[in-house]
């Protein structure tokens, strides 16, 4: 069951007016122009609406959440270690020294 309040949110209808005799009508949202029939001539009605507001965008929503250490801390977590370049190729080249030379030569045959 709808509200006591909810047409009236939703009235997507426009207003229009008489000129010649000022009788109001309210036309659905598709109708570009309206006649009244007040007299043999028909006149057309003007438009009567407010005039309709921008609303403005905001900007990018915030997809990630920064946190300082001490935060972190607070919230019973660690901080994530920081790896550079640099590591990753030195502990690749740590690895590849620990393997034997002859598993190598006989992974290539």
């Amino acid at each position: 069951m709808k509200g006591p309040g909810l047409r009236s949110k939703l009235d997507v209808r426009r207003l229009w007016k008489c000129p010649v005799c000022g009788y109001e009508r309210h036309a659905s949202g598709n109708e570009t122009t309206v006649r009244c029939h007040c007299n043999k001539s028909e006149p057309w009605m003007k438009l009567v609406e407010k005039q309709r507001y921008f609303r403005p965008v905001s900007g990018e929503p915030d997809y990630y959440l920064e946190f300082t250490d001490e935060e972190l801390a607070g919230l019973g977590l660690q901080p994530e270690e920081v790896v550079s370049e640099q590591d990753v190729d030195d502990s690749v080249e740590e690895v590849e020294n620990q393997i034997e030379p002859n598993a190598l030569a006989d992974e290539e045959e």
